[in-house]
């Protein structure tokens, strides 16, 4: 075990915790946020037995979207060997929230080699490279939902995922270099996702064809910060039809790029183009067609008074809209 130690308000927090749960039998246990780094501190945890889901990061997902922790104090610091007692304890866990801790490939070995029954697993922000993703896609059978975003899995590890996890419907793989090759093995074996996270890994026009040609049921899309232009963005369009939320930020995408988006994805009710280049026309034909959109992000986009009031005038319906330039 570690000999950190643990943020002794944490601590006692998480105990109060776990003396409740054990009350309450919830299924579901939030334990983000307190600061934990010695698990050998709350051997109680592992009388929890009833416990289907469990969260020990910053934020866990429900529905797709991210819910921040309750819990008020520092995020936890768990290492391989913690991860290791939560593994061979918590058995019956079907979900389980890791996210930016300290785990590396041995932490995320046994994790799949004693939970084999998670249909969802999040160790994103955590030190996981290629061999981390294989032991995890070869035995994880039955994980519906993956987030390993912000890890090192590389182009090898994204390929072992496409191949062995067939079945998942929601998968992030955010900044883990996984370039074109990987998009393309990804979009050609998983096709059963409704929600992927490809942002910030060198994907170009190329690996956007396969994604939009292959995924074609996709509800939400996120290709931020890759090297998308107006091409890769036709084609996303002219494909993706079923989309209602999507992020091409931070690429290459001009006024064409947002003309051909907002007459085919009528659909959007989120839409994130910030860092581009579409300019005032690319504003205006986006909302005089996405009349649906509840969330829009043009930051950074050299959009002036004219494009403002046509978006003020057309989309009354938003709740959030960034249009700030530097």
């Amino acid at each position: 075990m570690s000999t950190s130690h643990n943020n002794p308000n944490g601590l006692a927090h998480a105990k109060k915790l776990i003396t409740q749960n054990l009350k309450t039998k919830d299924t579901f246990f939030d334990l983000g946020n307190c600061g934990l780094r010695d698990l050998s501190e709350l051997p109680e945890l592992w009388e929890c037995q009833h416990l289907k889901g469990l969260n020990m990061g910053p934020w866990y997902i429900v529905d797709n979207k991210p819910v921040e922790s309750k819990n008020p104090f520092s995020y936890n610091q768990i290492g391989d060997e913690d991860a290791k007692v939560i593994a061979e304890n918590l058995t019956q866990l079907t979900s389980l929230d890791l996210s930016l801790n300290q785990i590396g490939d041995e932490g995320a070995k046994v994790i799949a080699e004693n939970l084999k029954q998670l249909t969802s697993l999040d160790l994103s922000g955590n030190q996981i490279e290629d061999k981390g993703a294989k032991v995890i896609a070869e035995n994880l059978k039955q994980l519906t939902s993956l987030d390993l975003g912000f890890n090192q899995i590389g182009e090898e590890g994204a390929k072992v995922i496409a191949e062995n996890l067939k079945q998942l419907t929601f998968l992030v793989l955010s900044d883990n270099l996984i370039g074109d090759e990987g998009a393309k093995v990804i979009a050609e074996n998983l096709t059963q996702l409704t929600s992927l996270d490809l942002s910030d890994n060198q994907i170009g026009d190329i690996g956007a064809k396969v994604i939009a040609e292959n995924l074609k049921q996709l509800t939400s899309l996120d290709l931020y910060f890759n090297q998308i232009g107006d091409e890769g963005a036709k084609v996303i369009a002219e494909n993706l039809k079923q989309l209602t939320s999507l992020d091409l930020s931070s690429n290459q995408v001009e006024e064409e790029g947002a003309k051909v988006i907002a007459e085919n994805l009528t659909q959007l009710t989120s839409l994130d183009l910030g860092f581009n280049q579409i300019g005032e026309e690319g504003a205006k034909v986006i909302a005089e067609n996405l009349t649906q959109l509840t969330s829009l992000d043009l930051y950074d986009n050299q959009i002036e008074d004219e494009g403002a009031k046509v978006i003020a005038e057309k989309l009354k319906q938003l709740t959030s809209l960034n249009l700030f330039s530097i």
